[in-house]
């Protein structure tokens, strides 16, 4: 379960990645056979972004590709966009549907590619993704899970490196409760998707975590590889840009979910309803790996931690406050310095003047120190 030490590290991205253009086609050298890749882009009303997204994957110029779009029904320009392209899909079609998960269901039972993934209309590939991915895949066949590198698009349209620094000590598990990854550099095996019973439709925020949990416990293999594959655009429309209450409860869904299918102890999981976090529901996910206690803890951990990181980041300042005075009842021995420096931050934001006499007690002990 453990990562090698050469995939905990993102730090050696390849700079021409940076740049969205056309994969040139010498990076296709004649092989016998290569992998058909199905690429689905659900949309809806994102005619400001879909073009740029539908143009990173047709220049990828990869020769074995199946490209598909499965838009809700779009009243803007969406639309007269996809047909503009229409000559490099595979297949499209634009009505009405129940959301980002039924669309890309609809799109996978039409799919014929070895492996696939989803790339949202806001999104894109990185430039030269798919010969990278594709690489991967010819040379791990046995792989059902590849999670490759992202770069970030920020707000002004620029693209910046995404590194992120992991634990030696972090499991799959680990990450996994954390969720670090970008859906759009992840691709997985058709068949064994297809034997897990596709997206599960239920979820309109976190179903790309939900089965990468499904993937993991059911017995797959997962590689991480070292390559800029994705890139996620950072707007004030994205589902994922905060930490919204909709992906808060789908994402204590499927956390709960995982505590039960691996029978945690129940006295963890009673801490964990007094914390509002855990969703007390019967179904679980398909076990056939074994998890050691130590790490089963260790995932509750790094899920609670990031559960304050996602409070703070989205100005919650009472929620941080509060649930960090709860953490200290039911799990004390997991309440360090760091957190407790982001409580008193929470507090200062919520009581500004408590923020504003604390500044004037340092400018005093300041003053003090320079007189004495």
């Amino acid at each position: 379960m453990n990562l090698p030490d050469s995939i905990l590290e993102i730090s050696s991205m390849d700079k021409d990645s940076l740049n969205i253009g056309e994969t040139q086609n010498g990076l296709y050298p004649a092989k016998p056979e290569w992998p058909k890749i199905s690429i689905i882009t659900p949309s809806k009303n994102q005619g400001i972004y879909i073009e740029q997204t539908i143009r990173s994957i047709i220049l990828q110029n990869y020769p074995n590709i199946e490209y598909i779009i499965i838009d809700g029904g779009s009243i803007d320009q969406t639309v007269d966009i996809i047909r503009k392209h229409s000559s490099s899909l595979s297949y499209w079609i634009s009505e009405s549907d129940n959301g980002q998960s039924h669309a890309i269901n609809k799109a996978l039972k039409k799919a014929t590619g070895k492996y696939a993934t989803w790339i949202n209309s806001d999104d894109l590939l990185a430039r030269d993704g798919l010969s990278k991915m594709a690489d991967a895949i010819i040379n791990h066949p046995d792989i059902d899970l590849f999670i490759g590198d992202m770069i970030m698009l920020n707000k002004n349209g620029e693209l910046e490196n995404k590194s992120e620094q992991y634990e030696s000590s972090f499991t799959l598990v680990n990450q996994l409760a954390s969720f670090p990854y970008v859906q759009p550099a992840c691709f997985f095996k058709m068949d064994f998707v297809k034997k897990l019973g596709w997206i599960d439709e239920r979820f309109h925020v976190t179903m790309d975590l939900d089965l990468f949990l499904r993937i993991l416990l059911a017995g797959g293999k997962i590689k991480r590889i070292n390559q800029a594959i994705g890139i996620f655009r950072v707007q004030p429309a994205a589902k994922t840009n905060t930490f919204s209450k909709q992906w808060e409860v789908e994402r204590n869904i499927v956390f709960s979910k995982f505590l039960r299918s691996i029978k945690i102890d129940r006295s963890i999981i009673e801490k964990l309803i007094n914390l509002n976090v855990y969703i007390d529901e019967s179904d679980v996910y398909e076990v056939n790996l074994s998890i050691p206690q130590a790490e089963i803890v260790s995932s509750v951990k790094i899920f609670l931690t990031d559960t304050i990181f996602m409070f703070f980041w989205s100005n919650r300042f009472r929620d941080v406050h509060q649930f960090i005075c709860q953490m200290e009842i039911y799990f004390p021995q997991w309440v360090g310095t760091p957190i407790k420096k982001i409580k008193m931050k929470a507090y200062l934001s919520i009581h500004p003047f408590s923020r504003i006499a604390l500044n004037s007690l340092l400018k005093i002990y300041r003053l003090l120190k320079t007189l004495l």
